[in-house]
């Protein structure tokens, strides 16, 4: 397979990632036949990626280069991350194109410029689920309509115009397809999320059932950002009406973001028999550590497309409590490898907590049901992507 320039364009750090798109970014470079330039968070340097599979440990050297603001765990930049990452990368798209044969886009509106750049590069748009990313928004701006509508319109024409568009969920195909009906071809592809391997697996720490009621507790275990839309304001709702008749629940909160303040505020009117610690940003490894330990991880939001934190959890053999948004269903199955709920209602949630109580799921089959996910696999079938639309447009160009 000969070498090519490949763009890597996200919003976050895969030098120190703080949410799974990233981390899968993290995962999947390794695994790129070519040259990697990636156009993010990092300072300007040159970094060196790892990722280690049951069949060894690959490497790549990637380039660095600041098209986004560096941020850090709870830190809100005074302008809207998404917006500064359009008009920076409007303002650094000849560079990128001049440098790269392909662009692998991990976000909608850096896709933009350069969809709309008169020098065209072959754009891969990889769509990282919820239908709407500002429905997650930390920001009240994000959540006005009429800024919805406008980053609608900017969401819909980096989807139609990318000359490849992949999504982790089945529900983002169908999207997609639905934008691009009046294209002739039909380059919508599902790429799942992925997992580190190496980080992520079952040990001998690990029992065989789950929930396994250490020290008579029940440990559930929630990682992500702490913002709205992510379920957590509803899962300490829940909490507040623990019945007595049960064990004690710890929750252990991973992750940082605005909403935290009112999240400690809802934490303290809990009773006495559940209890909430917050333990901020984690690196992989401690995450890891953390679900092992952990009877469940819960994943209380309605807005996901297939979010890498489950399968890390199961890859540990850890249960998950989620509700069926995106392809978490597809996953997780009910019963077997966890619980999975219609809605994230507080009594909803509290009647999947009751029932975690009451059943037991095997490690193993945890483990196993995630085997399809690694890193290598992934990777692999993005790069071959990546090379054949390259391919394409080199011999359409000359």
């Amino acid at each position: 397979m000969s070498q090519i320039r490949i763009a890597i364009l996200d919003t976050g750090s895969i030098e120190r990632p703080l949410g799974g798109q990233s981390t899968y970014l993290r995962g999947v470079i390794p695994h790129l036949a070519g040259d990697v330039t990636f156009w993010g968070q990092e300072a300007e340097h040159a970094i060196c990626l790892e990722c280690s599979s049951s069949h060894g440990t690959v490497e790549k050297l990637v380039r660095c280069k600041t098209v986004v603001p560096v941020s850090r765990p709870g830190f809100r930049p005074r302008v809207p991350q998404r917006l500064s990452a359009l008009v920076r990368v409007w303002l650094a798209r000849s560079e990128i194109v001049a440098q790269s044969d392909v662009a692998y886009v991990n976000s909608p509106e850096m896709a933009f410029p350069l969809v709309c750049s008169r020098r065209h590069i072959p754009v891969v748009l990889h769509l990282h689920g919820a239908s709407h990313p500002l429905s997650s928004s930390r920001y009240a701006v994000g959540r006005i309509a009429s800024v919805r509508a406008i980053y609608s319109l900017i969401f819909r024409l980096a989807v139609r115009r990318s000359d490849v568009v992949l999504s982790v969920d089945e529900s983002g195909v169908d999207l997609a397809r639905t934008i691009r009906l009046n294209r002739t071809d039909d380059r919508v592809y599902l790429i799942p999320s992925c997992y580190d391997w190496a980080t992520f697996r079952h040990t001998e720490q690990v029992p065989n059932l789950k929930p396994a009621f250490e020290s008579g507790k029940l440990r559930i275990l929630f990682v992500g950002r702490l913002e709205s839309g992510k379920g957590l304001r509803e899962l300490l709702s829940a909490l507040q009406r623990w019945p007595d008749d049960l064990p004690e629940v710890t929750l252990t909160i991973v992750g940082e973001g605005s909403a935290r303040d009112t999240l400690e505020d809802l934490a303290h009117r809990l009773p006495v028999r559940a209890s909430v610690e917050f333990a901020g940003w984690q690196q992989p490894a401690a995450v890891a550590e953390l679900m092992i330990r952990s009877d469940a991880v819960v994943l209380p939001s309605m807005q996901e497309g297939l979010p890498v934190v489950v399968l890390e959890s199961l890859a540990c053999g850890t249960p998950v409590l989620a509700c069926e948004a995106g392809d978490v269903s597809r996953v997780v199955m009910d019963g077997v490898t966890g619980i999975v709920l219609s809605n994230n209602r507080p009594e909803t949630l509290l009647e999947g907590l009751v029932e975690l109580c009451s059943r037991k799921f095997s490690t193993k089959a945890c483990t196993e049901s995630v085997a399809a996910h690694s890193c290598a696999a992934v990777g692999t079938r993005v790069s071959d992507i990546l090379h054949a639309v390259a391919a394409e447009h080199s011999r359409v160009t000359m």
